[in-house]
């Protein structure tokens, strides 16, 4: 849980250090939303093609390389010269990371109890760690970087370092355990097929939650910068964000009552379009918290439910699925950052650098709609045709 919770903080803090140097090098929004997709297109790319590694060479091999690619890149933010070698060593950082996050998830997964209710508690845990360590790395982010600039990147290299050294002492449990026969002998077997309904489901949200952190990560900053607010203000508008998520991965890992239930992955639209329609009308940091509160419960019901389904009734490939997993998070991340950076540089001439930074957050309310749409012609395809058979 530590290790997720320190590298969440380091990489989180390493976003908003890299966008406030970009912004003190009057970076535009194009540019904004490069260095923004970066990290997550090269981790998108790395969990399709490393993320199964940790099933053939082990889990401390496969996370300990990683972290260790990622701190040197982290180091070479320190050295850059320009937002393009920022681009650059952000991407790098992202393809390190997609040797670390679907180990470590499958790690937890093969730790938990061997039961349905071990496997909800073991991924709870983690997902308050990450989510914790995402809210840490929001406030120290703005805070660090505001007291010592670009020495921010230094003190995150030692963090990631720390991290790589205590996975030493993490033991590795083996795989066979049948901890999938466990889970269904617990509890009332659910067929594949009504696995799979559920599981497209919660990646379509699960994309749409991971889209809109790619906005704020790309435009929250900016927007705040053209308001006049501190980057202290604005770690803390982003960290409100992800407190929201901690709280309710903090609840959900005791209740089982969620699992396999389609409220859980309905409601995040609707919190998606309340959440990003407050933030584009906001215009201090009360409302801004409050709009980031919102939406930060839709990306926590978007990540229990993925990752939940993703790993129910699997012994075997689970860092394979868990890779499918954390792909689906890269590419909404890489789609958020690209897009709002792009549509923000297009409509400036038009309507202003501030109206076309807050077009961004309404661009997310809209495609929430149309993910919810979605989901609805999906869960009715798959249902007809896995009836058919029975007919």
């Amino acid at each position: 849980m530590l290790a997720a919770l320190v590298t969440d903080l380091a990489f989180n803090c390493r976003s908003l250090a890299a966008a406030f140097r970009a912004i003190q090098w009057e970076a535009p929004p194009l540019w904004l939303g490069l260095l923004a997709a970066g990290s997550p297109a090269c981790y998108t790319l790395g969990c399709l093609t490393l993320g199964r590694w940790s099933d053939h060479l082990g889990r401390r091999v496969s996370a300990v390389s990683g972290l260790g690619l990622t701190a040197l890149f982290i180091l070479a933010h320190y050295l850059a010269t320009g937002v393009w070698q920022l681009v650059i060593f952000a991407s790098l950082s992202g393809a390190g990371l997609s040797l670390f996050w679907p180990t470590v998830s499958a790690w937890f997964s093969d730790l938990a109890a061997g039961t349905r209710r071990g496997l909800n508690r073991a991924l709870g845990n983690f997902n308050v760690a990450w989510s914790s360590g995402m809210v840490l790395g929001a406030l120290l982010g703005g805070g660090l970087y505001r007291l010592i600039g670009p020495g921010t990147f230094l003190v995150l290299v030692g963090l990631v370092s720390l991290v790589a050294l205590g996975l030493f002492w993490v033991p590795q449990v083996p795989r066979t355990s049948g901890a999938a026969e466990a889970q269904q002998d617990e509890a009332p077997w659910v067929p594949p097929e009504i696995t799979a309904r559920f599981l497209l489901s919660a990646r379509l949200v699960s994309f749409l939650a991971w889209f809109m952190t790619g906005v704020n990560l790309t435009i929250l900053p900016k927007l705040a910068s053209v308001l006049g607010m501190p980057e202290s203000q604005t770690g803390v508008a982003i960290a409100a964000y992800y407190v929201t998520v901690v709280a309710f991965f903090w609840v959900g890992r005791n209740s089982s009552r969620w699992q396999y239930r389609r409220w859980p992955i309905a409601l995040p639209v609707p919190l998606a379009v309340v959440g990003m329609s407050g933030v584009a009308a906001a215009r201090s940091l009360p409302f801004f918290v409050f709009g980031c509160l919102i939406a930060g419960a839709c990306t926590a019901l978007a990540a229990s439910t993925a990752l939940y389904y993703a790993l129910h009734g699997r012994a075997e490939g689970r860092a394979a699925s868990t890779a499918i997993h954390e792909a689906v998070v890269g590419l909404g991340a890489v789609a958020g950052a690209i897009v709002s950076g792009f549509v923000a540089e297009a409509m400036t001439v038009r309507l202003g650098l501030e109206a076309s930074l807050r077009g961004c957050f309404l661009l997310v309310a809209a495609l929430a709609i149309l993910i919810g749409l979605a989901q609805v012609v999906a869960w009715q395809v798959m249902r007809r045709s896995s009836a058919k058979p029975a007919q």
